[in-house]
């Protein structure tokens, strides 16, 4: 097996990893939402600092998930040879930019989470 197979197995698993972070983010934000519900069927805001706690860690996670891809198609960029054809640079840089901008994304959701509703002194991160 030469180095880029090597690289690429590696790859692989990391993104494993990733899909199941994306289950448990997938869990707590359905818990979210549940404490969100009872909040409103009570007409109350108790688990408003519980949830805003859970939203930010989640999109805490995500975002150094996508710091983890921007890193990667970095690299990919870096690691083109000079040999590559003109395809695989623009597909290389798209998915730079890609990534890029869902960072910029994942940094304005975390800013408007942190800064939404009442409750704000109250915030609790698990």
């Amino acid at each position: 097996m030469n180095y880029e197979d090597v690289e690429k197995i590696e790859e692989i698993r990391i993104e494993d990893f990733i899909w199941i972070i994306y289950f448990f983010i997938a869990i707590f934000a359905l818990i979210s939402d549940q404490l969100e519900l009872d909040d409103i069927y009570k007409h109350s805001n108790k688990n408003n600092p519980k949830i805003k706690g859970i939203n930010l860690t989640i999109l805490i996670i995500a975002f150094i998930i996508y710091v983890y891809f921007v890193f990667r198609s970095y690299k990919r960029i870096k690691n083109l040879k000079k040999v590559a054809s003109q395809k695989e640079v623009l597909a290389a840089h798209a998915s730079l930019i890609s990534s890029l901008l869902f960072l910029a994304a994942g940094i304005f959701a975390i800013y408007a989470e942190y800064n939404s509703g009442p409750n704000q002194d109250e915030l609790l991160i698990f």
